[in-house]
């Protein structure tokens, strides 16, 4: 079950939502049978909670997607995240998955 944390600090800010500057820079390169789209992410230090001191540090991550359509409707796909295998949080607490490679059938009907 997940839950949203609560703010105590009555400051009005969720949890989730702190200010960060966050970068991205996406290149994309798509045709009939092929896409491929490979993001480099760039995220500033951001407060780790609203209402207590404390920091989580800034990280970048490479990501990269590719998909082969064989026709309208079967396709196959790869996605990697977190390709320079990075340790960081989005959330305090919580570490994001390192090296993250999933794959999968795409079939519409």
């Amino acid at each position: 079950v997940f839950s949203q944390g609560d703010n105590t600090g009555n400051d009005g800010l969720n949890l989730t939502d702190l200010p960060q500057n966050r970068g991205i820079l996406s290149l994309y390169r798509g045709d009939d049978q092929w896409e491929t789209r490979l993001e480099f992410v760039m995220v500033s230090e951001t407060n780790a909670f609203a209402s207590v001191s404390g920091t989580l540090p800034a990280y970048t991550s490479l990501n990269l997607s590719a998909t082969y359509h064989f026709s309208k409707t079967f396709s196959l796909w790869l996605q990697g995240d977190n390709l320079i295998d990075k340790t960081y949080q989005v959330q305090p607490g919580y570490v994001e998955p390192q090296t993250h490679v999933r794959g999968g059938v795409e079939l519409i009907f």
